[in-house]
């Protein structure tokens, strides 16, 4: 081939390209914090789903869901002086 020719590797990807990966991270995110290992799994390589299964147990083992009434009231505050943004 000649070098004025594109082949598939030299294509500039889309949004579209983009979009599968970015719906299953999400998929995956909102299993997590669901708390819910199955779906979380069902988003993963067999490779990861291997690696990552016994992280998942842990976690589920450890958390709770969160309960809004132990956060307590939300406070405004201004913060304002010398190096602040």
């Amino acid at each position: 081939m000649t070098g004025s020719s594109r082949g598939p590797k030299d294509r500039i990807p889309t949004e579209a390209d983009f979009r599968g990966p970015r719906e299953a991270w999400e998929r995956l995110g909102l299993a997590i914090r669901r708390g819910d290992k199955d779906a979380a799994l069902k988003e993963l390589t067999p490779a990861a789903k291997q690696r990552l299964a016994p992280v998942f147990d842990t976690i589920g083992s450890k958390s709770t869901a969160l309960n809004l009434e132990e956060l307590g009231s939300i406070r405004s505050v201004m913060l304002a002086g010398e190096g602040l943004a």
